[in-house]
């Protein structure tokens, strides 16, 4: 004989029947949650590129320290004109690139990538050499073949020769620089993977998104209405 009637009986099963569909439904939604947060971040990953690695201090090709600054006068172009009269008062991109590099030729699919996008953004794109005078003797030429369409300035054979964190640093590598030669950001290298070079080609041009972002909002006057 039950001790609990009927009526009581059958309401208690409902709750209990309640509360295990109710624990299934938090437990798939957890579920679907925690998986939704992996794909996304299996997403991020695939979609950007740490290039911490390769700017390591110990690496002594990772190009120049933010904040230094290149003499723009000293790199020329066929012409004998200087990329300081040549770029505007703007952020332009420089891509430093050798005819000794094979990498530089795997990397141009990356480099047209690159120049394609940042020019929505108004940003220019030069290649540039910062070899030892003499040593990229045929560098404009090699230029024309890489079918980048964009110009090229080679380190002066008349100036000094560029300090050690240009001379040494990697090819290809990407500089964006401020009008006035100032390091803005470096992106060192390259791959032999379709997808890597993809991946930091997309990098490249949401780094520069940022930095450009930035210094359109710093020049804002200050209390100007939005």
């Amino acid at each position: 004989m039950s001790i609990i009637d009927p009526p009581k009986s059958r309401f208690l099963f409902g709750l209990i029947v309640g509360a295990a569909i109710a624990a299934t439904a938090v437990g798939l939604w957890e579920t679907v949650a925690s998986r939704k947060q992996k794909t996304l971040a299996s997403s991020y990953v695939l979609e950007g590129y740490d290039f911490t690695g390769l700017r390591n201090k110990d690496n002594v090709w990772r190009g120049p320290e933010v904040g230094a600054r290149i003499n723009l006068a000293n790199l020329l172009e066929r012409n004998g004109s200087t990329l300081e009269k040549t770029i505007e008062q703007r952020p332009v991109m420089i891509a430093n690139v050798s005819p000794s590099c094979g990498f530089c030729k795997t990397a141009r699919d990356q480099m047209q990538y690159v120049q394609g996008q940042i020019a929505l953004r108004n940003v220019r794109y030069y290649l540039v050499s910062f070899a030892s005078p003499g040593t990229d003797s045929d560098f404009y030429k090699y230029c024309d073949t890489l079918k980048i369409g964009a110009p090229a300035f080679q380190w002066s054979k008349d100036a000094a020769p560029p300090r050690e964190e240009l001379s040494k640093m990697i090819t290809p590598a990407h500089l964006l620089i401020d009008s006035d030669g100032t390091v803005l950001r470096v992106w060192p290298g390259t791959s032999n993977e379709q997808t890597v070079r993809d991946s930091m080609g997309r990098q490249i041009v949401s780094d520069v998104s940022v930095i450009l972002d930035t210094l359109d909002a710093r020049a804002i006057p200050p209390g100007t209405a939005q």
